[in-house]
């Protein structure tokens, strides 16, 4: 008995020592580390270091925006407005380090303010369609996006959004009508 209970008191440490994968840092260690900073010395926004290798913007400042863009897509898509307001943080912060930017800003705040899905989704609506504005504007280096279109969105007026993918998952129905919609331009 005694020998059955030391085995099993290893193999429990021996899980556990398995599954661990760092030591926790020390404080000193976490303010060491290096925190990437643009060029005019503003924090870079997290979403923003994870740049896209496939998509590469005429306008560096669009391709910022980007990675945050799609994740507040997804997230609408999944209808988790806790993850749409974290990722309309990231682009506020792309944006407040852009000047050129900044008449995007306010439409962001309405998405910040509101806990209701249906309230992102047409704040979301009007951001999409000030920044294709630009995207075709300032046109792409290399790689693709996709304009999508939802005829049955904002009471059937119709609402855009940027994907990377030819796969339709609608942001403005999230899953009650995920695959509603169609691409409607490619910019390339």
């Amino acid at each position: 008995m005694k020998k059955l209970n030391w085995v099993l008191v290893f193999l429990l440490m021996l899980a556990v020592a398995c599954t661990s994968k760092e030591p926790p840092k020390t404080a000193a260690a976490k303010q060491t580390e290096a925190k990437p900073v643009a060029a005019n010395n503003n924090p870079v926004p997290p979403a923003a270091i994870a740049q896209n290798d496939e998509v590469e913007f005429q306008n560096t400042d669009l391709q910022v925006l980007l990675p945050p863009y799609i994740q507040l897509k997804d997230a609408l898509v999944q209808g988790n407005t806790l993850q749409a307001k974290r990722a309309t943080l990231a682009l506020k912060e792309g944006i407040r380090v852009l000047p050129a930017m900044k008449q995007l800003e306010p439409v962001l705040s309405g998405i910040l303010q509101t806990a209701d899905i249906e309230q992102q989704r047409n704040r979301f609506a009007i951001f999409s369609e000030q920044l294709i504005g630009k995207i075709e504007q300032k046109g792409l280096k290399k790689g693709k996006i996709y304009i999508a279109h939802c005829p049955m969105a904002m009471n059937d007026k119709g609402a855009y959004w940027i994907t990377q993918k030819k796969e339709i998952q609608n942001p403005y129905f999230g899953s009650a009508m995920l695959n509603c919609g169609s691409i409607d331009k490619t910019i390339e």
